[in-house]
């Protein structure tokens, strides 16, 4: 299949006027994607504006976030992906990851880093704000997750400070969904106690779907029920010793759970209870060993209906092991009652601990109209000195059978090259990022790599890094990556693409050139970036959209050495974010933002 996509990339190419080569230049004056740098309030909080998610159309809706506290370099993960009760982003932490033990030292307790953030959760202090378009909300109201078609329609979660709900000073959260001008609280079934202690309740929502009837459901998690309070203390006390302890911090015994909302029924502000699924992988070996579990999304194939997402499995060596594994499940509708028929695992993304430990935590992302399926996986073999994560995806048949997964950034464009993906389009096109190019750095025993957007089109085979989509060819036929702002912008983090094509991301601004070739001095700005006419084209035999590749430009950028791996804020402790000899390939808008 692959093979005959690609053949029908290269027909399609060469009749868009023959790119022949990834490095061919383009003559267009503008760019292939042009830069709308959005301006969102400043606030207090010192990292972001970080982009989350997007609406559809030419100039959609956005949510992002501000943080307080840097703790995203210590899990290794995008600042985006704050969300505590999803433990695959940090399952392994730094230590987990093979890091040198003085790096992950000096993360976990340097100032303003994970030392700071835990001990903001442990005293009950905010450290989040989210943000939709230009409008800042405090973690008491709404962080936001997921929007939908505007910003009429969004996911998120609450938190609530009320001491009286939790023994600790850690606040209980809740749901919330936002729909038809309402607002709904969606709450877990369970409110946890253990030794007299009450630990409250968590939940938080993370996709949803509508259904023909109007109603929508809407998926996430909640906790699970005897979870162990040492672990909140072990967490956000300290314990800086026990490299397990925090492994539990502070979404541990998280359980996919459903929310059925009906807008036309259901008041402003109605309160719903979730719905808990008892199906998982490995559930009846050991049912007290669950440690995060949820649905990320939905996908309908005719009359049936499927949650993505993730269980938890005990295959690890014969033992009880947190590791995530991407599943779905069957879903029926009995009234507002759901049942989850089945659970099951994606052909050819084998379950973490399964003999070989090839795996070591995979989920499900999202999903398409096209029954095309994102997902994930972080391994557990070395290669080339790093356990790579790789993006991957699989597509729902007619029949309800599902293809093989598939790993198309496997070892490409080098060994041991980590890729994530985080959002896929109903044009068959996957954003996320990958390690900034040429960046092959031993990350055993030493730091992690640097990382820069990826696009990835599955009707072509193929992946661009989308730092190669905002240059263009000047008058006199020179390459020049000045944005139409007149800034320069390195692209960090494709957070969502949608079905004008148009992507969302997380970028790093810089206002000269020379800045932008020593990677300092740089602002964090929440981006679109918006597709010029001719940026994709039809293939003829197979009337999907590829990308032009005769529409990128390749440039060469200044190699930097010594540079620093913080992220967020204004990057100002010695230049963040450095990028090394690459291309940048460039696109320009259909019409100016």
């Amino acid at each position: 299949m692959m093979k005959i996509k690609r053949l029908f990339f290269v027909i399609a190419g060469c009749l868009a006027a023959g790119y022949a080569a990834a490095d061919a230049q383009n003559e267009s004056a503008t760019p292939m994607y042009s830069i709308k740098a959005l301006d969102i309030p400043a606030t207090s909080f010192g990292y972001g504006p970080f982009a989350v998610s997007m609406g559809e159309g030419e100039s959609p809706d956005v949510v992002g976030l501000y943080e307080q506290f840097d703790f995203f370099s210590f899990f290794n993960l995008p600042p985006h992906q704050v969300d505590l009760g999803q433990k695959m982003y940090r399952h392994f932490s730094c230590r987990g990851n093979r890091i040198s033990s003085s790096y992950c030292d000096a993360l976990w307790d340097g100032a303003n880093m994970a030392k700071a953030w835990r001990y903001s959760l442990y005293n009950g202090t905010p450290n989040l704000k989210s943000f939709l378009n230009q409008t800042i909300a405090d973690d008491t109201d709404v962080i936001y997750t997921s929007l939908g078609n505007d910003a009429s329609e969004g996911v998120g979660y609450r938190y609530d400070y009320d001491s009286s709900l939790s023994s600790y000073a850690n606040p209980t959260s809740y749901g919330i969904a936002k729909f038809n001008n309402k607002t709904f609280i969606l709450k877990s079934p369970v409110i946890d106690r253990e030794d007299g202690y009450i630990l409250g309740s968590y939940a938080s929502a993370l996709g949803f779907v509508k259904l023909d009837d109007g109603r929508i459901l809407v998926g996430g998690y909640s906790n699970f029920p005897s979870a162990k309070e040492q672990f909140f203390y072990n967490c956000y006390a300290g314990n800086d010793d026990s490299d397990g302890s925090y492994h539990f911090c502070p979404g541990h015994k998280m359980q996919a759970t459903i929310w059925v909302i009906d807008p036309d029924r259901d008041p402003d502000g109605a309160e719903i209870t979730g719905q808990q699924t008892q199906s998982y992988i490995d559930y009846t070996t050991n049912p007290t060993a669950m440690v995060s579990a949820a649905v990320t999304s939905f996908i309908k194939k005719g009359d049936d209906l499927y949650a993505l997402g993730y269980s938890v499995t005990n295959d690890w060596g014969g033992a009880v092991n947190p590791s995530n594994t991407a599943v779905y499940w069957k879903l029926g509708l009995d009234g507002d009652t759901v049942n989850y028929e089945t659970v099951s695992e994606y052909p050819g993304m084998a379950r973490p601990g399964n003999q070989d430990n090839w795996n070591e935590y995979t989920w499900t992302v999202g999903a398409n109209d096209n029954g095309y399926i994102l997902a994930n996986r972080k391994l557990a073999k070395a290669k080339n000195s790093n356990y790579a994560m790789n993006l991957a995806y699989t597509r729902l048949n007619d029949d309800g059978s599902f293809d093989t997964v598939s790993y198309p950034l496997y070892n490409d464009p080098f060994g041991g090259v980590n890729s994530e993906g985080a959002a896929i389009n109903d044009n068959n096109f996957i954003v996320g990022w990958t390690d900034r190019r040429n960046d092959t750095r031993a990350v055993v025993g030493g730091s992690y790599r640097d990382t820069e957007a990826l696009f990835y089109d599955i009707n072509a085979g193929k992946y661009h890094y989308i730092n190669d989509f905002i240059c263009h060819k000047d008058e006199a036929g020179n390459t020049d990556c000045k944005a139409e702002d007149g800034k320069y912008y390195h692209i960090q983090w494709a957070v969502d693409i949608n079905n004008s094509n148009v992507i969302y991301a997380t970028a790093f601004q810089y206002d000269t050139k020379s800045d932008w070739d020593n990677s300092i001095n740089a602002t964090v700005k929440s981006v679109l970036l918006k597709p010029s006419e001719d940026a994709f084209i039809v293939d003829g035999d197979t009337g999907e959209q590829i990308v032009n590749e005769s529409r990128k430009v390749t440039y060469n950028r200044a190699v930097v050495k010594n540079y620093s791996t913080k992220r967020g804020g204004s990057l100002g402790i010695g230049g963040l974010l450095m990028l090394i000899a690459a291309s940048c390939f460039t696109l320009s808008g259909r019409r100016k933002f």
